[in-house]
Protein backbone atom coordinates (compact mmCIF):
# COMPACT_ATOMS: atom_id res chain seq x y z
CA UNK A 1 0.00 0.00 0.00
CA UNK A 2 1.64 3.55 -1.09
CA UNK A 3 1.32 6.55 1.02
CA UNK A 4 1.22 10.17 -0.04
CA UNK A 5 4.22 11.60 0.18
CA UNK A 6 2.89 14.98 1.10
CA UNK A 7 -0.54 16.41 2.83
CA UNK A 8 -1.51 19.21 4.47
CA UNK A 9 -2.62 19.58 7.54
CA UNK A 10 -4.32 23.07 6.94
CA UNK A 11 -8.40 22.75 6.96
CA UNK A 12 -10.47 22.48 3.98
CA UNK A 13 -13.67 25.03 3.90
CA UNK A 14 -16.73 24.03 2.01
CA UNK A 15 -19.26 26.35 0.77
CA UNK A 16 -22.45 25.17 -0.54
CA UNK A 17 -20.95 22.08 -1.36
CA UNK A 18 -17.40 23.67 -3.80
CA UNK A 19 -14.63 23.79 -1.93
CA UNK A 20 -12.88 27.54 -1.69
CA UNK A 21 -8.81 27.32 -1.10
CA UNK A 22 -9.12 30.86 -0.81
CA UNK A 23 -10.57 30.51 2.96
CA UNK A 24 -7.88 28.28 4.05
CA UNK A 25 -4.84 30.75 2.25
CA UNK A 26 -6.75 33.88 4.39
CA UNK A 27 -7.65 31.72 7.80
CA UNK A 28 -5.84 33.46 10.16
CA UNK A 29 -7.37 31.78 13.43
CA UNK A 30 -10.22 28.53 13.77
CA UNK A 31 -12.29 28.05 16.90
CA UNK A 32 -14.70 24.83 16.92
CA UNK A 33 -17.07 24.34 20.40
CA UNK A 34 -19.11 21.60 20.99
CA UNK A 35 -20.42 21.49 24.96
CA UNK A 36 -22.98 18.54 26.19
CA UNK A 37 -25.92 21.31 25.58
CA UNK A 38 -25.50 20.50 21.96
CA UNK A 39 -25.22 23.20 19.40
CA UNK A 40 -21.90 23.08 17.50
CA UNK A 41 -20.12 26.54 17.04
CA UNK A 42 -17.87 27.60 14.60
CA UNK A 43 -15.79 30.83 14.95
CA UNK A 44 -13.38 31.25 12.00
CA UNK A 45 -11.19 35.18 11.28
CA UNK A 46 -9.79 35.33 7.91
CA UNK A 47 -8.06 37.84 6.49
CA UNK A 48 -9.64 40.60 4.40
CA UNK A 49 -7.65 42.23 2.43
CA UNK A 50 -5.69 40.30 -0.83
CA UNK A 51 -5.67 38.70 -4.56
CA UNK A 52 -9.40 38.05 -6.32
CA UNK A 53 -9.08 35.94 -9.47
CA UNK A 54 -10.81 38.42 -11.06
CA UNK A 55 -9.68 41.31 -10.12
CA UNK A 56 -6.50 43.07 -11.53
CA UNK A 57 -5.16 43.78 -7.88
CA UNK A 58 -5.59 43.24 -3.92
CA UNK A 59 -8.81 44.53 -3.13
CA UNK A 60 -11.18 43.82 0.16
CA UNK A 61 -12.74 40.29 -0.03
CA UNK A 62 -15.68 38.13 1.92
CA UNK A 63 -17.35 41.43 2.66
CA UNK A 64 -19.94 41.45 -1.07
CA UNK A 65 -22.06 38.55 0.30
CA UNK A 66 -20.65 36.16 -3.10
CA UNK A 67 -18.93 33.80 -0.98
CA UNK A 68 -20.12 34.19 2.32
CA UNK A 69 -23.34 35.10 3.16
CA UNK A 70 -26.06 34.13 5.83
CA UNK A 71 -27.47 30.67 5.79
CA UNK A 72 -24.95 29.55 3.48
CA UNK A 73 -23.50 25.74 4.48
CA UNK A 74 -19.96 25.72 5.98
CA UNK A 75 -18.30 22.39 6.48
CA UNK A 76 -14.57 22.29 7.47
CA UNK A 77 -12.64 18.83 7.27
CA UNK A 78 -8.77 18.17 7.77
CA UNK A 79 -6.32 15.19 7.58
CA UNK A 80 -5.28 13.53 4.06
CA UNK A 81 -7.10 12.83 1.03
CA UNK A 82 -10.03 9.81 1.66
CA UNK A 83 -8.76 10.13 5.18
CA UNK A 84 -10.49 13.35 5.60
CA UNK A 85 -11.88 14.09 9.04
CA UNK A 86 -14.90 16.42 9.35
CA UNK A 87 -14.97 18.56 11.84
CA UNK A 88 -18.08 21.08 11.33
CA UNK A 89 -20.87 20.96 9.28
CA UNK A 90 -23.63 23.81 9.79
CA UNK A 91 -24.52 27.26 8.51
CA UNK A 92 -23.25 30.74 8.59
CA UNK A 93 -25.48 32.77 11.17
CA UNK A 94 -23.20 36.21 11.99
CA UNK A 95 -20.35 37.86 9.98
CA UNK A 96 -18.08 40.58 11.57
CA UNK A 97 -15.96 43.12 10.01
CA UNK A 98 -12.99 43.95 11.58
CA UNK A 99 -11.18 47.30 11.07
CA UNK A 100 -8.26 48.81 13.49
CA UNK A 101 -5.59 50.95 12.72
CA UNK A 102 -2.01 49.29 11.96
CA UNK A 103 -3.78 45.98 11.32
CA UNK A 104 -4.81 44.30 7.81
CA UNK A 105 -8.46 44.43 7.92
CA UNK A 106 -10.26 41.49 8.93
CA UNK A 107 -13.32 38.99 8.30
CA UNK A 108 -14.99 36.96 11.87
CA UNK A 109 -17.39 34.00 10.58
CA UNK A 110 -19.76 32.65 13.01
CA UNK A 111 -21.60 29.20 11.81
CA UNK A 112 -23.75 26.97 13.95
CA UNK A 113 -25.01 23.30 13.52
CA UNK A 114 -28.41 22.59 12.21
CA UNK A 115 -29.26 23.07 15.78
CA UNK A 116 -29.76 26.52 14.83
CA UNK A 117 -33.24 25.55 13.64
CA UNK A 118 -34.00 25.31 17.30
CA UNK A 119 -32.14 27.66 18.69
CA UNK A 120 -34.16 30.46 16.86
CA UNK A 121 -37.36 29.28 16.90
CA UNK A 122 -39.50 30.25 20.62
CA UNK A 123 -43.04 28.61 21.14
CA UNK A 124 -45.69 27.93 23.58
CA UNK A 125 -47.03 24.55 23.32
CA UNK A 126 -48.13 21.54 25.74
CA UNK A 127 -47.08 18.40 25.60
CA UNK A 128 -49.84 15.33 26.70
CA UNK A 129 -49.11 12.08 27.78
CA UNK A 130 -45.78 12.07 26.97
CA UNK A 131 -42.13 11.28 27.80
CA UNK A 132 -38.95 13.41 27.13
CA UNK A 133 -37.96 11.23 24.77
CA UNK A 134 -41.16 11.63 23.22
CA UNK A 135 -40.87 15.44 23.57
CA UNK A 136 -37.48 15.10 21.48
CA UNK A 137 -38.77 12.94 18.96
CA UNK A 138 -41.73 15.49 18.79
CA UNK A 139 -39.52 18.33 18.11
CA UNK A 140 -37.01 16.89 16.04
CA UNK A 141 -40.44 16.29 13.88
CA UNK A 142 -41.18 19.81 13.77
CA UNK A 143 -38.02 20.60 12.35
CA UNK A 144 -37.87 18.17 9.66
CA UNK A 145 -34.78 16.72 11.64
CA UNK A 146 -34.03 12.07 12.24
CA UNK A 147 -34.39 11.34 15.55
CA UNK A 148 -31.84 9.43 17.30
CA UNK A 149 -33.37 9.06 21.58
CA UNK A 150 -32.68 6.37 24.06
CA UNK A 151 -33.29 8.11 27.31
CA UNK A 152 -35.99 6.32 30.03
CA UNK A 153 -37.94 8.38 31.86
CA UNK A 154 -41.41 8.84 33.43
CA UNK A 155 -44.37 9.81 31.09
CA UNK A 156 -45.67 13.22 32.37
CA UNK A 157 -49.52 13.87 32.01
CA UNK A 158 -48.80 17.63 30.93
CA UNK A 159 -45.33 19.50 30.35
CA UNK A 160 -45.57 23.10 28.99
CA UNK A 161 -43.27 25.04 26.97
CA UNK A 162 -44.05 28.80 27.82
CA UNK A 163 -41.89 31.14 25.36
CA UNK A 164 -38.83 29.36 25.38
CA UNK A 165 -36.56 28.43 22.05
CA UNK A 166 -36.77 24.55 21.32
CA UNK A 167 -33.23 23.90 21.82
CA UNK A 168 -33.51 25.49 25.83
CA UNK A 169 -36.29 23.92 26.23
CA UNK A 170 -34.89 20.61 25.28
CA UNK A 171 -31.84 21.37 27.17
CA UNK A 172 -33.84 21.58 29.96
CA UNK A 173 -35.97 18.57 29.74
CA UNK A 174 -32.53 16.67 29.23
CA UNK A 175 -31.20 17.88 32.03
CA UNK A 176 -33.54 16.46 34.43
CA UNK A 177 -32.64 13.07 33.25
CA UNK A 178 -29.23 13.65 32.99
CA UNK A 179 -28.94 13.14 29.42
CA UNK A 180 -27.59 15.30 26.40
CA UNK A 181 -28.26 16.50 23.14
CA UNK A 182 -26.27 16.80 20.45
CA UNK A 183 -26.62 17.08 16.12
CA UNK A 184 -25.31 14.64 14.58
CA UNK A 185 -25.04 12.27 11.47
CA UNK A 186 -28.18 14.35 10.17
CA UNK A 187 -30.34 13.30 12.97
CA UNK A 188 -30.96 15.17 17.04
CA UNK A 189 -29.20 12.92 19.50
CA UNK A 190 -31.08 12.66 22.75
CA UNK A 191 -29.54 10.01 25.29
CA UNK A 192 -29.04 9.66 28.49
CA UNK A 193 -24.98 9.88 28.96
CA UNK A 194 -25.03 6.15 29.83
CA UNK A 195 -26.54 5.42 26.26
CA UNK A 196 -23.70 7.99 24.44
CA UNK A 197 -21.75 5.88 22.67
CA UNK A 198 -18.14 7.18 22.64
CA UNK A 199 -14.27 6.06 21.61
CA UNK A 200 -13.51 3.62 24.89
CA UNK A 201 -10.13 5.04 26.52
CA UNK A 202 -7.51 2.96 28.10
CA UNK A 203 -6.19 3.79 31.08
CA UNK A 204 -2.61 3.06 31.90
CA UNK A 205 -0.42 3.50 35.24
CA UNK A 206 3.10 4.14 35.40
Amino acid sequence: MTEALFTSSAPVFEVEGETKGELARDLLRLEIGETTAGLKTLCARFLAHGPRADWPQETQLYLDGALLDFGKQVNVSIGPGGEARNLFRGFISGLEAVFQESHEPEVVLFAEDKLMKLRMTHRMKTYENMTDAEIAESIASEHGLAAQVDADGPTYDVVQQWNMSDLAFLRERAGLIQAEVWFESDALHFKTRDKRTATELTLVQG
